[in-house]
């Protein structure tokens, strides 16, 4: 024999190698070999690498009605009769918003800046007459800002009015339960209690003598925090204090991917088809096995 193959493939020997990969592979001989003489070569005489299937659209599965957000902040402005006066406004978006614009929602952090973008587009849209501003005489805002920190969202309340008297309202952010739960902002305790994890956390060191809830209706199973409540309508985070949400695309990943591409992709073993590697030896002398 001048010459034999050996073909190598890279969904077998799942036991020995359980880390074995499409892209990064090994496999044990069922016998070793043994070439003692010189003169032999080895080539490459055929590979077969499978395409991973694409990553299928990062959709999400919220019903038309389904509750997204609520936002309400006031605003100062002079009417006909050139008084000031203060109104409330509100931004509402539904699970029909995100199905209108299902090509923007690729995924975690592409929804909350798709939130974000309607948010800010409404607020500056209001802001048209003379006289209108968002904004006190010592400079704190009626509305909340929303910052990216590399992949992380903070809501910044740094600068916030405090000070609710009259029409002059605190603003207010409240996400909906479905995406409240979706995204891992909250879960329960070891006594069952809802709590906020880390997905979704307060800045704060101390909770501020002068805290004030803005909600009337508080669940004792859901919800005991002075910065926070949980209702059956959805998550309201305090203007007291800045609020940080982290891995934005893991959740949303998590919660409504369908199908997962390739594991190969995501560095796991892989287990679609397999890649199949084939090596020629050839020379003037006979291996021994």
């Amino acid at each position: 024999m001048n010459d034999f193959y050996v073909q190598l493939m890279s969904n077998v020997a799942a036991t020995e190698f359980p880390s074995n990969q499409a892209n990064h592979f090994k496999n044990r001989l069922p016998y070793p070999l043994q070439l003692k003489k010189l003169g032999w070569k080895v080539g490459l005489s055929g590979i077969s690498y499978p395409t991973p299937p694409a990553r299928p659209p990062q959709t999400h599965t919220f019903d038309k009605d389904d509750l997204i957000c609520r936002f309400r902040w006031s605003m100062q402005s002079v009417d006909l009769k050139g008084d000031t006066v203060f109104n409330t406004w509100t931004l509402i978006l539904t699970g029909q918003d995100l199905i209108d614009d299902k090509d923007l929602i690729t995924g975690g952090k592409a929804l909350m800046k798709y939130i974000v973008n309607r948010y800010e587009t409404r607020l500056r849209q209001l802001v048209t007459d003379k006289g209108d501003t968002l904004l006190t005489t010592d400079s704190k805002k009626f509305y909340p800002v929303f910052k990216w920190e590399g992949d992380d969202l903070i809501l910044d309340n740094s600068s916030t009015f405090l000070k609710q008297s009259g029409d002059k309202k605190r603003p207010q952010v409240l996400f909906g339960t479905k995406l409240v739960e979706a995204m891992k902002w909250i879960g329960k305790d070891d006594y069952n209690f809802y709590t906020t994890n880390g997905y979704l956390r307060n800045v704060a060191d101390s909770v501020p003598d002068n805290v004030k809830k803005d909600w009337t209706y508080v669940d004792s199973s859901r919800s005991w925090s002075e910065l926070w409540n949980y209702s059956n309508e959805g998550l309201q985070l305090s203007p007291y204090c800045n609020w940080r949400s982290v891995y934005l695309d893991e959740s949303y990943r998590n919660a409504f991917i369908l199908e997962a591409a390739c594991p190969s992709r995501l560095g796991l073993p892989c287990t679609c088809t397999p890649t199949w590697v084939a090596v020629w030896w050839w020379g003037t002398k006979s291996p021994t096995c």
